[in-house]
């Protein structure tokens, strides 16, 4: 976990995040994709991404997005953060999507904090279990938590 932490805060690109997402999931993709009704807001985006990366589960790239979209327009910070970097690759129109995912990001997330550049400690936030921060287009954005 430490070690995730830590590469987040140094700003890892979109694809390596993507790449941890996966890994997250894994593990877990068989107990979400059996069950249908009365599924958390965690579950339901923990199934988006076992259909979005085809674990367990052929790939389901169109129900996945949809999942996360209604996810992370009800503000689901973890579901826009996915959005921005799973678009951020493709169609001229899904990187323009991907920009807007980002930018609700940004609003949406838990507090955003900007690191203290000298290392003095003096950011509460810092404190937290599981802060750490994401670079989208040289905007920096840090929250302590779980991304999955």
């Amino acid at each position: 976990m430490a070690a995730m932490v830590q590469a987040r805060a140094q700003g890892l690109d979109g694809a390596s995040r993507e790449r941890e997402r996966r890994a997250a999931v894994e593990p877990i993709c068989a107990a979400v994709l059996v069950q249908v009704n009365g599924l958390s807001t965690d579950q339901k985006y923990q199934k988006a991404l076992c259909q979005l990366y085809g674990v367990d589960t052929p790939p389901q790239r169109d129900l996945a997005l949809d999942t996360l979209r209604d996810l992370a327009s009800k503000g689901y910070s973890a579901a826009q953060l996915a959005l921005a970097d799973h678009l951020r690759s493709g169609t001229n129109a899904e990187m323009r999507e991907a920009m807007q995912w980002n930018d609700r990001a940004a609003g949406f997330s838990q507090p955003i904090y900007a690191p203290d550049p000298f290392g003095n400690g003096d950011d509460p936030a810092a404190r937290m279990p599981g802060y750490h921060c994401h670079m989208f287009w040289r905007r920096q954005v840090c929250h302590g938590g779980p991304d999955y």
